[in-house]
């Protein structure tokens, strides 16, 4: 059986060479790294990788646009950004990715070799956020199958989920489908994300009002529950 072929995208350091000795010694794979971008580019034009794994300090919104965008001209790869921190944007558009996984740092042997395996093989991973991420954002609500629009504000993000709260007034339930628009203050965008309701407490942390935990749902699967829940 041939080992399959793993593009590491990453500058020349020590957090490279562990990750190199990890998947070529533990996980039996061929590696190739890319210290840029436009390298990075030509590679994955030009050879077959079973997998591309971006060791950086900092995961950015442009890191992951550059690897949609050579998803999107026929380079599908799975992919695994291997750092010690990102964006709040760039967490979102992690959730709605196939195949993508976060792995923070520091990591166990067993994570990177096991999820890189597992995106190799095409095994189902679930999508993995930052164990923290604190943050404090504005976002619209939009509820399904009402239409109501509410104001809420996002604290924080977990492993596939937020934490938001709302106003006291607002009818909010377990198990009701949402539509979240995050205002993106930073880069003065927005960003629209589906979400399923898990928990509701009538006390907030941070403000008065209702505190409200959601899922994350895969775009797949985003119809599927609302049929469900009517």
């Amino acid at each position: 059986m041939e080992k399959p072929n793993v593009l590491i995208v990453s500058k020349r350091n020590a957090d490279e060479i562990q990750i190199t000795q990890k998947l070529q010694v533990i996980g039996k794979m061929n590696t190739h790294t890319s210290t840029s971008a436009e390298d990075a580019a030509k590679e994955i034009k030009n050879n077959n990788y079973d997998l591309v794994v971006f060791n950086l300090n900092k995961f950015s919104a442009d890191k992951l646009d550059m690897a949609k965008h050579l998803r999107g001209m026929g380079h599908y790869f799975p992919l695994m950004a291997v750092a010690n921190e990102t964006t709040f944007d760039t967490l979102l558009k992690i959730e709605t990715l196939p195949n993508t996984v976060l792995l923070e740092k520091p990591y166990e042997d067993k994570d990177i070799v096991g999820l890189a395996q597992k995106l190799i093989t095409g095994s189902p991973v679930n999508q993995r956020i930052f164990r923290r991420f604190v943050t404090n954002q504005m976002a619209n609500v939009e509820v399904f199958p009402t239409g109501d629009v509410l104001d809420s504000h996002i604290f924080n993000l977990s492993r596939g989920g937020a934490y938001l709260e709302v106003a006291n007034e607002v009818s909010l339930n377990k198990g009701d489908i949402i539509k979240v628009d995050v205002r993106l203050r930073q880069i003065n965008k927005r960003h629209g994300f589906h979400a399923k309701v898990i928990w509701t407490s009538e006390k907030a942390i941070w403000n008065k009002g209702k505190a409200v935990g959601i899922e994350f749902l895969k775009s797949e699967s985003v119809y599927a529950e609302m049929l469900a829940a009517l």
